[in-house]
């Protein structure tokens, strides 16, 4: 299997060369496990096991940095080399040949991407207005604030797009009163899904601008480097959008997939189109997405 474009095929072997260069020796559990059993552990053993450990793990770390960083070459040579693909197309191309290629990688997932990216046709976000500007602050017990409660009490075709940009910075506060019954109140997630696809121009402004609206792109990993984990800013709002009518928060959810965005998955409703997204992603450089809630049932 091929790309097509050799530069980019090079740089797949390469990466492949990078997963399978050699390591510390691993820690001998099953020596461990006879010491024990003997009673005959010691703390020069511990320390030893301690040092094995965290080698095997940096390792396994600078590894899957190498291999991400040279498949993300591949896929700019490949789209050198074929204009007409995305760059979403480019990387699951390369991630795909080197899958079939070399089936012990069949995992080998991307790291997901810090932001994302907008759809085709989406409008600029309107700006904030001047009578919700104070929400961007994200207040503490936001629910309160008069100007908040007046947003609440609008149908939702009333609701204003100057206000959608402060309810994407609210979704970072925490709600734990309202969750408790501590206080009554709506949280921004309830009015972000009366707003329908009127709010994916915030949405997309808010999750592609990190610098602009001060949340935390970093990505994340887990401690042995076997998992990446995307940031968590646009959870709140894809939750809220999976309840929008129809089909509408398709362009959301798939930017979202495009960009490794893959925890957002489970909030997504029992649809027609979401069995379609969901199929066309199940083989993405980045893993498949999230199952939905209602699939364990």
């Amino acid at each position: 299997m091929s790309t097509g474009v050799v530069a980019a095929d090079l740089l797949i072997q390469r990466a492949a060369a990078a997963l399978d260069a050699p390591g510390p020796p691993e820690v001998g559990l099953d020596d461990l496990g006879r010491a024990m059993n003997a009673g005959r552990v010691t703390v020069e053993m511990l320390d030893d096991i301690g040092r094995k450990g965290s080698a095997v793990v940096d390792h396994t770390l600078a590894l899957a940095e190498a291999a991400d960083a040279t498949l993300r070459q591949a896929a700019q040579a490949l789209l050198a080399g074929r204009p007409s693909l995305t760059s979403y197309e480019a990387r699951r191309a390369v991630v795909r040949v080197l899958r079939a290629r070399h089936v012990r990688y069949a995992r080998v997932a991307l790291k997901p991407e810090p932001v994302m990216t907008a759809p085709a046709g989406v409008p600029p976000c309107p700006a904030v207005g001047a009578r919700y500007r104070h929400l961007m602050i994200r207040p503490g017990r936001y629910w309160t604030d008069p100007v908040y409660e007046a947003l609440v009490l609008m149908e939702p075709d009333d609701l204003p797009e100057a206000a959608m940009l402060a309810l994407c910075a609210l979704t970072r506060v925490s709600t734990h009163e309202l969750a408790r019954g501590d206080e009554y109140g709506q949280p921004a997630t309830t009015l972000i899904a009366r707003y329908g696809a009127r709010f994916i121009p915030a949405a997309v402004e808010y999750l592609a601008h990190p610098e602009r609206h001060g949340w935390d792109s970093t990505i994340g990993k887990n401690v042995l480097g076997t998992r990446w984990f995307a940031p968590s800013a646009g959870n709140a709002i894809l939750a809220a959008a999976a309840e929008w009518p129809d089909a509408a928060a398709a362009p959301l959810f798939r930017a979202a997939f495009e960009a490794g965005w893959n925890q957002p998955g489970e909030f997504l409703p029992e649809r027609d189109w979401v069995h379609a997204l969901l199929k066309e992603f199940a083989d993405s450089p980045y893993g498949s997405p999230a199952q939905p809630l209602w699939l364990g049932h």
